[in-house]
């Protein structure tokens, strides 16, 4: 019988709060936070980094990001403030344990562990995702597998660890057939089984990650159109050991284009500008850095203006710590 594993989203400091769905708008390199009724992304705040592609995971309370470029290579490991949308680079991911280069870093997840990542390791030179390994803070891949069994060749686009069944929940959007795909595989053999699809016409756009929601048995995938539109929201739902599609709500509002999909809470500790869960020195020069440059997120009292009473009231909100 598997052991159940049961993952918490902690808050980085302060009490619990309600969890909320968050994206990445790749148009703006921004975080947004997605109302699951209108379907409208909420803009959090700036990345300060430029992205053209995006994954997102919680770990211990802590938002990570993974990014790469157009071309699929640079693959980077973010640490992102929800408060905020600021992102602290922690490292290049250049290499797996097996000496070959990743490309396209594209499906971030976590579980009771860490944080695990869905990459091309440039095998066959078409970008497809078919490895996965562990992944360090700072960049490092170990315990690296290669997904196989799919029906119609394997390509990971975004996934997220399901501790009820212990297994990684796989999404891929295929453009060339307009078909989205959902498996899920175990971490120690990577043979995908439980294979499902739908078409893009039902999903709005093509799926790029998935993320899960314990408390009511669901999960979120979001997608983005190749046309251009917004894409949309789409819910899952486990039956039993399967997971099926069951409702799917448009992005609604200004044109964005989404990547990667995550739950996660507001930290109470608001003087967290860097998101590593505490106020320190770092968090206090980041804000300095802001005000000077007349950052948008240095608006501490949201009144449209960076002056004077934002800088104080950042001094009191630093000083009040976590």
């Amino acid at each position: 019988m598997r052991r159940v594993i049961v993952s918490v989203l902690a808050m980085a400091c302060g009490g619990a709060s309600a969890q909320s769905i968050y994206s990445v708008d790749v148009l703006g390199d921004r975080l947004v936070r997605i109302d699951e009724q209108s379907g409208i992304p909420e803009p959090v705040g700036v990345l300060g980094v430029d992205i053209d592609h995006a994954d997102l995971a919680v770990f211990e309370g802590l938002l990570y990001m993974v990014t790469n470029s157009e071309a699929g290579s640079d693959t980077r490991l973010y640490r992102v403030s929800v408060n905020t949308g600021q992102a602290t680079f922690l490292g290049d991911i250049d290499a797996d344990p097996n000496g070959r280069p990743v490309e396209f870093g594209e499906a971030l997840a976590s579980d009771a562990t860490g944080l695990i990542l869905g990459y091309d390791p440039l095998v066959n030179g078409d970008a497809t995702s078919i490895a996965y390994g562990r992944l360090s803070e700072d960049g490092g891949l170990t315990d690296s597998i290669v997904i196989t069994g799919c029906h119609d060749g394997c390509d990971s686009d975004g996934a997220a660890y399901d501790s009820v069944l212990e297994v990684v929940l796989t999404v891929n959007g295929r453009e060339k057939d307009e078909r989205n795909d959902w498996g899920m595989f175990e971490l120690d053999d990577g043979v995908v089984f439980n294979e499902d699809s739908t078409s893009q016409a039902v999903a709005k756009g093509l799926l790029n990650d998935i993320a899960i929601d314990f408390n009511d048995d669901l999960a979120f995938g979001i997608s983005h159109d190749p046309d251009g539109g917004s894409g949309g929201l789409l819910v899952f739902t486990r039956f039993g050991s399967e997971w099926d599609l069951t409702d799917v709500i448009e992005i609604a509002g200004e044109p964005v284009r989404l990547m990667g999909v995550v739950l996660a809470s507001q930290s109470d500790c608001a003087a967290d500008i860097d998101g590593d869960g505490d106020a320190d020195g770092s968090d206090f020069f980041g804000y300095l850095d802001l005000f000077a440059s007349g950052d948008g997120r240095a608006d501490i009292d949201r009144d449209g203006d960076i002056d004077a009473e934002d800088f104080f009231g950042y001094l009191d909100l630093f000083a009040a710590g976590c």
